[in-house]
């Protein structure tokens, strides 16, 4: 099968990579804020990263 490079692939490439990030930046705001439920500032971040 060819090998598809164009236009829709640059798209879902910059998609995935967009996905990619805010999963890590919703992991690590859940990691902030279990270490310290209290600290309001961590459940800003992570209600900001959903």
């Amino acid at each position: 099968m060819a090998d598809w490079n164009g236009y829709i692939m640059d798209i879902s490439k910059q998609f995935d990579q967009g996905v990619d990030d805010l999963n890590q930046q919703v992991e690590k705001a859940l990691e902030d804020l279990a270490t310290n439920p209290s600290d309001p500032k961590f459940l800003a971040e992570y209600q900001s990263a959903l």
